[in-house]
């Protein structure tokens, strides 16, 4: 049997290791959090009157695609550098210009999520076009905000 020798281990190597470490834990996670979409949606339809289920479904499915297609650019918002206007909301790294997809994700599921919460409290009293208007500037601007700060 022949023994691993942790003396020609490079620095270098474990952080490659660590860094994919990072990542797979990263993209785990946000399946975990993408998932509570399912669950809220759930949630929603048990309390939405039958004729207004699939009109419920439409809704969280149109809403998460509207927060990451909003997101690539609100990202920048959330996590860019605040340095130039007092720390207030971000001004670089939009349309994920540092290459963290991983992160970038991770922090759209809990953006969708967060839409998707006022979802439920808004359901079967709004249209779907006034919903969508919320829905892109909840991740357009007020995600992004209360994330930065």
């Amino acid at each position: 049997m022949s023994t691993i020798e942790f003396d020609s281990v490079t620095a270098k190597q474990i952080a490659d290791i660590t860094e994919a470490l990072d990542t797979s834990w990263l993209v785990l996670t946000s399946t975990l959090v993408f998932f509570m979409q399912a669950g809220f949606m759930l949630v929603e339809v048990g309390g939405a009157r039958v004729q207004h289920a699939t009109g419920v479904l439409l809704k969280n499915y149109g809403d998460s695609l509207i927060v990451s297609m909003v997101f690539l650019f609100s990202y920048g918002l959330a996590f860019g550098d605040s340095s130039s206007n007092g720390g207030f909301i971000g001004t670089t790294n939009f349309f994920i210009s540092d290459e963290k997809y991983a992160f970038w994700f991770f922090q759209s599921t809990f953006a969708s999520a967060a839409v998707t919460i006022i979802s439920g409290c808004i359901l079967e009293r709004v249209t779907f076009g006034s919903y969508y208007v919320v829905a892109f500037w909840m991740s357009l601007l007020v995600y992004p905000c209360v994330c930065h700060w």
